[in-house]
């Protein structure tokens, strides 16, 4: 349903690692194609396929959505 790329950009070097992922970040993942109208939400719970490029890995997120909202 979803590609998504994390990239750590360094502090104090001009870096940008593409190499790790962040489970942090993805947590967000349906809030934001929420938002931005990439995917529509289902009611009850909302589950999207995750293509994680960082790790070439698929990964199932899903989020708690009655009555197709999310509570934040």
């Amino acid at each position: 349903d979803l590609d998504y790329l994390f990239a750590q950009v360094g502090i104090d070097k001009a870096i940008v690692d593409t190499n790790p992922s962040c489970g942090n970040i993805l947590s967000g993942i349906i809030c934001f194609a929420s938002e931005t109208g990439l995917i529509e939400l289902q009611d009850g719970i909302t589950k999207v396929i995750v293509n994680n490029i960082n790790t070439n890995s698929l990964i199932e997120v899903s989020a708690e959505t009655p009555d197709k909202q999310l509570k934040y």
